[in-house]
């Protein structure tokens, strides 16, 4: 396996964490389509014109199709920039997203809210929260795609579109057969284990990011370029890495509540990660103990017994 992406692959500086994009682009003939965008700042979208038309002879007017991955701010923030300046540009999302969309962002604030967090750290992440709204313009695509499993056609390239929720309820990635590569988005990276940034009591987000990963062995001879990291040339071990690690946190998870008896999100960070956190990463580590706790109640150990807190099911 190669190290060297066989497409080109448009790198850049996002300017807040998690530091930078991948962005790949496929020139087919008439068409040029882009997988991702990113968010809507003057400065990160300057930098994709000039590195589109320094690198490649392209400018933003040359692009026929934008594909996301996701719906998350730092992929498709400046989705609805593109339909009002470049209306003739396709854009495509799952519609699980695109419905997600619509919730995203009261859900975000709410779940910080109910986390039991103290009001100065409500109120540093409020303004992290007032920060992404500012560079979210909103979704305004033009197609969807349904279902787990769908080609997706751009001239006569064909692409195979698989459905991952998890890291996002529509969440997907793209198989390229021809170069044995995936463009897998946020759904597995290189070092990192990727955020469940949406569960409730009717949508188990850990359980179905679980079930997606497995999924992905069905191409692990293939080559695995994220949006964020290094390539994945080895995606079996990476995607057991990230089984063990959900397991062993689902345990911890579980052992904490019985140990507590009655316990919030933000109580359990301290118990949960080894290192002080930084204020702007609280939001992070509530996203994935509430995708923990929310995984137990669907498997009827866990019950949420206010907003706020939580217990073992008796």
């Amino acid at each position: 396996m190669s190290n060297e992406c066989p497409i080109p692959q448009l790198t850049l500086d996002l300017g807040f964490p998690p530091g930078k994009i991948s962005l790949y682009l496929y020139k087919l003939d008439s068409y040029n389509l882009l997988i991702d965008a990113g968010p809507y700042i003057p400065q990160y979208i300057e930098t994709l014109e000039k590195k589109l038309s320094n690198e490649f002879g392209l400018s933003m007017h040359d692009l026929t199709t934008i594909a996301y991955t996701h719906v998350h701010v730092d992929h498709a923030g400046m989705s609805g920039f593109i339909a009002e300046k470049y209306p003739s540009i396709q854009q495509w999302i799952h519609k699980s997203d695109a419905d997600f969309f619509k919730i995203i962002e009261t859900y975000w604030p709410e779940s910080v809210k109910n986390s039991g967090a103290p009001p100065d750290v409500l109120e540093a992440l409020a303004k992290q929260h007032y920060f992404y709204q500012k560079i979210r313009t909103p979704l305004s695509v033009t197609n969807q795609f349904y279902g787990t499993q769908t080609t997706f056609t751009i001239g006569k390239k064909i692409f195979e579109v698989i459905h991952v929720p998890g890291h996002s309820p529509g969440c997907v990635i793209y198989i390229d057969h021809k170069n044995e590569i995936v463009l897998s988005g946020d759904h597995i990276l290189d070092k990192i284990s990727p955020i469940i940034s949406y569960s409730s009591e009717t949508f188990d987000g850990l359980g179905l990011y679980l079930q997606s990963l497995q999924k992905l062995l069905k191409w692990k001879s293939y080559t695995f370029w994220p949006a964020h990291g290094n390539v994945i040339t080895n995606v079996e071990e990476r995607v057991k890495f990230l089984l063990k690690h959900h397991d062993k946190r689902i345990k911890e998870v579980y052992q904490q509540l019985k140990k507590k008896e009655i316990t919030t999100p933000y109580e359990l960070i301290p118990e949960l990660f080894e290192f002080d956190l930084p204020t702007d990463q609280f939001s992070l580590a509530i996203a994935e103990i509430n995708a923990h706790l929310y995984h137990l109640q669907h498997k009827g150990l866990a019950v949420k017994i206010n907003k706020t807190q939580w217990k073992v099911a008796e």
